[in-house]
Protein backbone atom coordinates (compact mmCIF):
# COMPACT_ATOMS: atom_id res chain seq x y z
CA UNK A 1 0.00 0.00 0.00
CA UNK A 2 2.95 2.41 0.93
CA UNK A 3 4.63 1.77 -2.34
CA UNK A 4 1.13 2.35 -4.38
CA UNK A 5 1.15 5.76 -2.51
CA UNK A 6 4.56 6.72 -3.69
CA UNK A 7 3.98 5.77 -6.74
CA UNK A 8 1.31 8.12 -6.65
CA UNK A 9 3.20 10.99 -5.26
CA UNK A 10 5.91 10.21 -7.49
CA UNK A 11 3.47 10.33 -10.50
CA UNK A 12 1.57 13.39 -9.32
CA UNK A 13 5.42 14.92 -8.80
CA UNK A 14 5.68 14.30 -12.28
CA UNK A 15 2.95 15.71 -13.80
CA UNK A 16 3.41 18.90 -11.63
CA UNK A 17 6.95 19.14 -12.82
CA UNK A 18 5.11 18.67 -16.72
CA UNK A 19 3.14 21.40 -16.36
CA UNK A 20 5.54 23.25 -14.93
CA UNK A 21 7.46 23.17 -17.54
CA UNK A 22 4.46 23.50 -20.03
CA UNK A 23 4.28 27.02 -18.42
CA UNK A 24 7.67 27.95 -18.32
CA UNK A 25 7.79 27.38 -22.20
CA UNK A 26 4.42 28.97 -22.83
CA UNK A 27 5.98 31.89 -20.52
CA UNK A 28 8.57 32.19 -22.69
CA UNK A 29 6.85 31.32 -25.86
CA UNK A 30 4.48 34.42 -25.05
CA UNK A 31 7.19 36.65 -24.14
CA UNK A 32 8.74 35.98 -27.00
CA UNK A 33 5.78 36.59 -29.23
CA UNK A 34 5.16 39.98 -27.57
CA UNK A 35 8.42 40.84 -28.03
CA UNK A 36 8.29 40.26 -31.43
CA UNK A 37 5.41 41.77 -32.17
CA UNK A 38 6.75 45.19 -30.07
CA UNK A 39 9.19 44.97 -32.40
CA UNK A 40 7.25 44.56 -35.91
CA UNK A 41 4.79 47.68 -34.43
CA UNK A 42 8.03 49.90 -33.28
CA UNK A 43 9.21 48.60 -37.18
CA UNK A 44 5.93 49.89 -38.68
CA UNK A 45 5.90 53.27 -36.45
CA UNK A 46 9.05 54.05 -37.66
CA UNK A 47 8.26 53.61 -41.23
CA UNK A 48 4.96 55.85 -40.62
CA UNK A 49 7.34 58.57 -38.87
CA UNK A 50 10.03 58.54 -42.20
CA UNK A 51 6.98 58.75 -44.37
CA UNK A 52 5.84 61.62 -42.72
CA UNK A 53 8.89 63.32 -42.26
CA UNK A 54 9.48 62.60 -46.67
CA UNK A 55 5.86 64.36 -46.81
CA UNK A 56 7.07 66.98 -44.75
CA UNK A 57 10.06 67.76 -46.95
CA UNK A 58 8.08 67.20 -50.02
CA UNK A 59 5.75 70.17 -49.03
CA UNK A 60 8.26 72.67 -48.46
CA UNK A 61 9.80 72.16 -51.75
CA UNK A 62 9.80 75.24 -53.90
CA UNK A 63 9.58 76.03 -57.22
CA UNK A 64 10.69 78.80 -58.96
CA UNK A 65 10.51 80.05 -62.30
CA UNK A 66 13.64 79.96 -64.30
CA UNK A 67 14.54 82.01 -67.75
CA UNK A 68 16.12 80.41 -70.35
CA UNK A 69 19.32 79.12 -69.79
CA UNK A 70 21.81 77.79 -72.34
CA UNK A 71 24.89 76.81 -72.93
CA UNK A 72 26.51 79.78 -74.63
CA UNK A 73 28.85 79.53 -77.34
CA UNK A 74 31.79 81.78 -78.11
CA UNK A 75 30.69 81.99 -81.92
CA UNK A 76 27.21 83.15 -80.55
CA UNK A 77 28.86 86.67 -79.39
CA UNK A 78 30.71 86.20 -82.74
CA UNK A 79 27.60 85.91 -84.74
CA UNK A 80 25.98 88.24 -82.81
CA UNK A 81 23.27 85.50 -82.37
CA UNK A 82 23.06 86.76 -78.36
CA UNK A 83 19.89 89.02 -77.07
CA UNK A 84 21.85 92.10 -76.08
CA UNK A 85 25.08 91.10 -77.88
CA UNK A 86 26.36 94.99 -77.63
CA UNK A 87 26.56 94.17 -73.72
CA UNK A 88 28.21 90.93 -73.31
CA UNK A 89 31.55 92.58 -72.52
CA UNK A 90 30.47 95.03 -70.30
CA UNK A 91 30.78 95.05 -66.64
CA UNK A 92 28.69 97.09 -64.42
CA UNK A 93 31.24 97.38 -61.57
CA UNK A 94 29.49 100.68 -59.92
CA UNK A 95 26.74 98.69 -59.92
CA UNK A 96 27.46 95.63 -57.94
CA UNK A 97 25.98 95.25 -54.55
CA UNK A 98 28.09 91.76 -54.18
CA UNK A 99 30.71 89.23 -55.08
CA UNK A 100 30.46 85.89 -56.07
CA UNK A 101 33.29 83.80 -55.71
CA UNK A 102 34.32 79.98 -56.18
CA UNK A 103 37.96 79.30 -55.68
CA UNK A 104 38.00 75.85 -57.24
CA UNK A 105 36.71 76.92 -60.69
CA UNK A 106 38.22 80.20 -60.33
CA UNK A 107 35.11 82.26 -60.85
CA UNK A 108 34.86 85.62 -58.83
CA UNK A 109 31.84 87.87 -60.40
CA UNK A 110 29.77 90.48 -59.31
CA UNK A 111 26.01 90.64 -59.02
CA UNK A 112 23.48 93.57 -59.27
CA UNK A 113 20.15 94.27 -57.31
CA UNK A 114 17.81 92.01 -58.20
CA UNK A 115 15.42 95.67 -59.09
CA UNK A 116 18.26 95.97 -61.66
CA UNK A 117 17.75 96.26 -65.55
CA UNK A 118 20.62 94.32 -65.88
CA UNK A 119 19.99 91.58 -63.39
CA UNK A 120 19.25 89.11 -66.34
CA UNK A 121 21.72 86.48 -67.91
CA UNK A 122 22.02 88.05 -70.97
CA UNK A 123 24.29 90.14 -69.36
CA UNK A 124 24.92 89.12 -65.61
CA UNK A 125 25.40 86.18 -62.58
CA UNK A 126 21.22 86.63 -62.18
CA UNK A 127 19.29 86.84 -59.07
CA UNK A 128 15.61 84.84 -59.04
CA UNK A 129 12.61 85.24 -57.33
CA UNK A 130 11.73 84.91 -54.25
CA UNK A 131 14.53 87.42 -53.74
CA UNK A 132 15.93 85.97 -50.38
CA UNK A 133 19.68 87.85 -49.91
CA UNK A 134 22.53 86.18 -47.68
CA UNK A 135 21.71 88.20 -44.87
CA UNK A 136 17.83 86.60 -44.71
CA UNK A 137 17.70 83.80 -42.03
CA UNK A 138 16.97 80.59 -43.51
CA UNK A 139 16.61 81.96 -46.85
CA UNK A 140 17.47 80.73 -50.36
CA UNK A 141 19.86 83.13 -52.27
CA UNK A 142 19.07 81.67 -56.17
CA UNK A 143 21.48 82.29 -58.67
CA UNK A 144 21.62 81.73 -62.39
CA UNK A 145 23.98 82.29 -65.05
CA UNK A 146 25.00 80.45 -68.55
CA UNK A 147 27.09 77.69 -69.28
CA UNK A 148 29.40 76.85 -72.18
CA UNK A 149 32.13 79.01 -73.68
CA UNK A 150 30.96 82.44 -74.62
CA UNK A 151 31.44 85.44 -72.22
CA UNK A 152 28.66 85.44 -70.71
CA UNK A 153 28.79 81.52 -69.73
CA UNK A 154 29.21 82.50 -66.31
CA UNK A 155 28.96 79.20 -64.95
CA UNK A 156 30.56 77.44 -67.63
CA UNK A 157 32.66 75.40 -64.83
CA UNK A 158 30.44 74.58 -62.66
CA UNK A 159 29.94 71.04 -63.24
CA UNK A 160 33.47 70.60 -61.95
CA UNK A 161 31.93 71.34 -58.52
CA UNK A 162 31.92 68.23 -55.96
CA UNK A 163 29.67 68.10 -52.64
CA UNK A 164 31.51 69.87 -50.10
CA UNK A 165 32.81 72.22 -51.72
CA UNK A 166 33.11 75.91 -50.88
CA UNK A 167 31.32 78.75 -52.31
CA UNK A 168 31.80 82.48 -50.70
CA UNK A 169 29.41 85.60 -51.23
CA UNK A 170 30.59 88.83 -50.31
CA UNK A 171 27.48 91.16 -49.30
CA UNK A 172 27.14 94.11 -46.96
CA UNK A 173 30.73 94.16 -45.80
CA UNK A 174 30.20 90.28 -44.86
CA UNK A 175 31.10 86.88 -46.05
CA UNK A 176 28.92 84.10 -46.30
CA UNK A 177 30.89 80.76 -46.36
CA UNK A 178 28.48 77.74 -48.19
CA UNK A 179 29.21 74.01 -48.34
CA UNK A 180 27.76 72.42 -51.15
CA UNK A 181 25.59 69.57 -50.10
CA UNK A 182 23.44 68.25 -53.13
CA UNK A 183 23.86 68.34 -56.89
CA UNK A 184 21.11 67.07 -59.12
CA UNK A 185 19.52 67.53 -62.56
CA UNK A 186 16.05 68.87 -63.85
CA UNK A 187 14.24 68.83 -67.34
CA UNK A 188 14.67 72.59 -68.54
CA UNK A 189 10.92 73.55 -68.69
CA UNK A 190 10.79 76.87 -67.11
CA UNK A 191 10.59 76.05 -63.78
CA UNK A 192 13.40 74.36 -60.85
CA UNK A 193 12.07 72.38 -58.04
CA UNK A 194 14.82 72.99 -55.64
CA UNK A 195 15.36 70.49 -52.89
CA UNK A 196 16.55 72.33 -49.88
CA UNK A 197 16.45 72.45 -45.76
CA UNK A 198 14.31 75.27 -45.30
CA UNK A 199 15.69 75.58 -41.64
CA UNK A 200 18.66 76.45 -42.82
CA UNK A 201 20.44 79.52 -44.70
CA UNK A 202 21.24 78.05 -48.73
CA UNK A 203 22.68 79.81 -51.70
CA UNK A 204 21.25 77.84 -54.84
CA UNK A 205 22.89 77.96 -58.37
CA UNK A 206 21.34 76.91 -61.48
CA UNK A 207 22.87 76.84 -64.82
CA UNK A 208 22.59 74.49 -68.23
CA UNK A 209 23.72 70.99 -67.86
CA UNK A 210 26.99 70.27 -69.04
CA UNK A 211 26.66 68.71 -72.60
CA UNK A 212 22.98 68.37 -72.45
CA UNK A 213 20.62 71.30 -73.44
CA UNK A 214 17.64 69.49 -72.08
CA UNK A 215 18.01 69.56 -68.35
CA UNK A 216 19.17 72.28 -66.33
CA UNK A 217 21.77 71.37 -63.19
CA UNK A 218 20.91 72.50 -59.52
CA UNK A 219 23.59 72.87 -57.06
CA UNK A 220 22.81 73.77 -53.11
CA UNK A 221 24.74 74.86 -50.33
CA UNK A 222 24.14 75.46 -46.67
CA UNK A 223 25.60 78.50 -45.26
CA UNK A 224 28.03 77.28 -42.35
CA UNK A 225 30.12 80.57 -41.81
CA UNK A 226 29.23 84.26 -41.78
CA UNK A 227 32.78 86.81 -41.25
Amino acid sequence: MQKITKKRSNSQLIQIGFLLVLFGVFLCSYQFIQKKKLNVIDKMGQQLYYQKEENQEESNDEITSVPNIEEKRSEDVKEGTTNNANNTNKTYTNEYIGILEIPKIGLKRGFVDPKSIHNNVEENITILNPVAMPNEKNGNFILAAHSGTGSIAYFNKLYQLKKHDKIYVEYQNKVYTYEIVNIYQQPKNGTIKIYRDPKKSTITLITCTNGNNKEQTVYIANQIKVE
